[in-house]
């Protein structure tokens, strides 16, 4: 036992320490204490099973193929495959948990093993906090026990002891005092910075107003932009390898309908892509969401007399609670403040920002309009509809407090408009292998809204990885981005998706844009916390008179509009139109046409047969190994000497009489202990004791009879076993058979 917790405490502190080391990168989030512990307990189990007898082998084994059954028709499940589709994070901890393993088996064997690892790991840190990046706590607290376990083991070796040298056992017995040392320094809080004192805080509070004042000035738009590190989307506008997740709170969305289930607030949009990364060179200072959003509405207006079938009016508010940035988050199609959408903000380059990004104001309203995009029939508007005529457009300046306000007039939409086309449709070179698998995409479609649809479920059937690994270094534009990721990985994370969406849809002449900023899903809560881990990219495509309007070619997530129509509504029985679905109950599914239209599901139920043919396997798997081996047991006890049979029938029966509550205390002969058991059946306890006291001091060598006799001996410990605990019984017979003598 001390052999095995000595393993385990090596193991465990290593496994505590990448896992903790790796959180950020994978994303664990909420989920970092259960990983922590699936992490602890898979590392453990191969020790088990080193350290085990023949039974604990075949049993661990036995579980291991439950799994793998488990696992073969979990994969069948929709809901499951789409569930680690997304959380691939699940997936490092096997590895990590062998790493582990691997790492704990030499650091206990190897003396000079520790000394090294004992290094790395310091380095590593060191390392860590020299860049600039923050170490894990969890991570800080295991390279320390880890040193101290080693110098706890350098010093026991350089004592002169005495009694038991034993200095496993020691380092198991020391191990409580170095955990007593290390959970205080794990539930203690640590200052959000390294010093507290007021001189040095005004000295980073000076420079930094100056180097920010610096970047204004050089930059082409005036605006310092700390947008890209503060709101944690971690890389995500570059493609430069694997991505981290946070888990901080950034801002509070406040007072929202109850009929929506999900948000996208638009922070920034990028134009340009130079095959790594997205670059914003649109300078102008046009009020590009206005313009916008009034000519969506006017559009929608004049194309229809119920336009409530295609979007609805919703205000909330939004109070920033962890971040500082000059840029708006919006939804698309969106006014900031009640109607006057000019008293708090500015516009550049189709994102929105405070006009004194110095004084931030806490919390602002947003009126949005919010697109049916998930009903069949806002294709229908968006091919149908066209651009609003003048008087349309002015009605709607009108109607929203806008009239008289410069840069938002008609003609400024039509130059906003034609400003789009320059600079959002510049297209991407398509290889001749690209092109013929687009054609097979696109095969059969009519419309463009058909194309982007079909060009989004494909996306949507690759694979979503925070861990896509290094882009090759013959990827140098933007086609051989596309190339690489639509051709050979098929792998990546939102950037990867909205990227190779932008660019396929100005392929096909459409304007779009690359757009950063929070996927929130609300499922119908008031009020809800956004996480750094929200952060999403996404694509948004232009169309006349309907303005931008954003798709989900990322694998796994949700896209949070639709609602039935009226007419759809009133052809069901429910004479109203229904508000959203929630999180899309089944009575407000939409029609399916070939899947395109179909929200994300809420998950499959998982068939019976999915649990009780792996837990029968396993059973199986464990009942036949153990029959097989009883059966290899007693053929091998027949064939050995009957000295040596003899020999395992006395431990066997020693073994039950502690399981009776009889143990042979220290320096008690046999003829002691013998006589203080009680014998429910004569002298069989005093027979048994004599011929084992014979049989170890005197030289009998005539063990037949004694053989017989501590066999029947053992029959009737098993049936006082059998009466008094039967957890033990069955135990007891598990772990050894049932054994007979010739």
């Amino acid at each position: 036992m001390t052999a095995l917790l000595y393993e385990m405490i090596y193991i465990w502190v290593i496994a505590a320490g990448i896992l903790s080391a790796f959180m950020p990168l994978y994303g664990y989030g909420n989920a970092g204490a259960w990983a922590l512990l699936i992490t602890l307990f898979i590392s453990g189990v191969p020790v088990l099973f080193k350290r085990s007898g023949w039974l604990g082998k075949v049993i661990i084994s036995g579980a291991t193929v439950t799994l793998i059954v488990a696992g073969f028709f979990l994969r069948q499940n929709e809901g499951v495959r789409k569930y680690f589709a997304v959380h691939t994070e699940w997936l490092p901890m096997l590895f990590i948990a062998l790493g582990a393993f691997l790492l704990g088996e030499l650091s206990s064997r190897a003396r000079y093993a520790r000394m090294v690892l004992s290094a790395a790991f310091a380095a590593g840190v060191i390392t860590e906090v020299i860049l600039d990046i923050q170490p894990e706590k969890l991570t800080v607290s295991a390279v320390f026990t880890y040193i101290l376990l080693m110098l706890t083991e350098e010093i026991q070796r350089a004592w002169k002891r005495e009694g038991d040298t034993d200095q496993v056992k020691h380092l198991v017995f020391v191990m409580p005092f170095v955990i007593m040392v290390m959970v205080p320094v794990l539930l203690l809080p640590a200052p959000d910075e390294p010093y507290d004192w007021a001189a040095f805080k005004r000295i980073y509070e000076t420079v930094s107003e100056s180097i920010e004042k610096i970047g204004r000035h050089f930059s082409k738009d005036g605006v310092y932009d700390p947008t890209n590190v503060m709101i944690g989307f971690s890389g995500r506008g570059d493609l430069h390898g694997n991505v981290s997740h946070a888990n901080d709170e950034v801002m509070e969305l406040i007072d929202l309908s109850s009929a929506v289930s999900g948000v996208r607030l638009n922070g920034r949009s990028f134009d340009t892509f130079d095959g790594l990364s997205w670059t914003d060179t649109d300078a102008s200072d046009s009020y590009d969401g206005i313009l916008d959003t009034v000519a969506f509405i006017a559009a929608t207006e004049g194309y229809t007399d119920k336009p409530a079938d295609y979007y609805r009016r919703h205000t909330f508010r939004i109070s920033y609670t962890g971040i500082s940035t000059p840029y708006v988050f919006t939804p698309v199609k969106s006014l900031v403040g009640s109607d006057n959408a000019f008293s708090m903000v500015d516009h550049s380059g189709g994102d929105v920002l405070w006009k004194d990004d110095d004084h931030i104001p806490e919390q602002y309203w947003v009126t949005y309009f919010n697109m049916n995009t998930g009903n069949p029939v806002f294709n229908d508007l968006i091919e149908n509809a066209g651009l609003p005529d003048r008087e349309a457009y002015d009605e709607q300046l009108r109607e929203l407090a806008l009239e008289g306000f410069e840069g938002v007039s008609y003609d400024d939409y039509l130059k906003q408009r034609e400003r789009v086309y320059e600079l959002y449709t510049p297209a991407p070179v398509l290889s001749d292998g690209l092109k013929e698998y687009l054609e097979s995409i696109y095969e059969g479609a009519e419309t463009e809204t058909e194309k982007m649809d079909r060009l989004c479920r494909v996306l949507r059937r690759f694979e979503y990885t925070n861990a896509p690994g290094e882009m090759p270094e013959y990827v140098d534009d933007a086609s051989g981005m596309l190339d690489y990721f639509l051709l050979q990985s098929r792998r990546g994370y939102c950037t990867y998706f909205a990227t190779a969406f932008v660019l396929l849809a100005r392929a096909e002449g459409l304007p779009a844009r690359y757009v950063q900023g929070y996927l929130v899903e609300t499922s119908g809560q008031r009020n809800v916390t956004v996480y750094t881990y929200m952060a999403h990219a996404w694509p948004e495509v232009y169309y006349d008179g309907i303005g931008w309007v954003p798709y989900e070619p990322t694998p796994g997530m949700g896209t949070f509009a639709y609602w039935r129509t009226e007419e759809e509504a009133m052809a069901i029985g429910q004479g109203a139109a229904s508000g959203y679905p929630g999180a899309y109950g089944e009575e407000e599914v939409p029609p399916e046409e070939d899947g395109v239209y179909q929200p994300e599901e809420k998950g499959h139920a998982i068939p019976v047969r999915a649990i009780m043919i792996p837990v029968a396997a396993g059973a199986g798997f464990v009942i036949f190994f153990f029959i097989i081996g009883n059966i290899i047991s007693s053929i091998s006890f027949r064939r050995k000497e009957i000295s040596e049979r003899y020999r395992i029938i006395c431990r066997q029966d020693m073994r039950l009489l502690k399981l009776l509550g009889y143990e042979a205390s220290c320096g008690e002969t046999l003829s002691e202990f013998g006589a203080r058991i009680p014998d429910d059946t004569g002298q069989r306890t005093l027979v048994f004791i004599d011929d084992l006291t014979d049989f170890l001091y005197g030289e009998n060598t005539e063990l037949e009879g004694p053989e017989k006799r501590a066999f029947e001996y053992r029959k009737e410990l098993l049936e006082r076993l059998r009466r008094e605990n039967i957890l033990k019984f069955i135990g007891f017979c598990l772990g050894v058979g049932l054994r007979k003598t010739k």
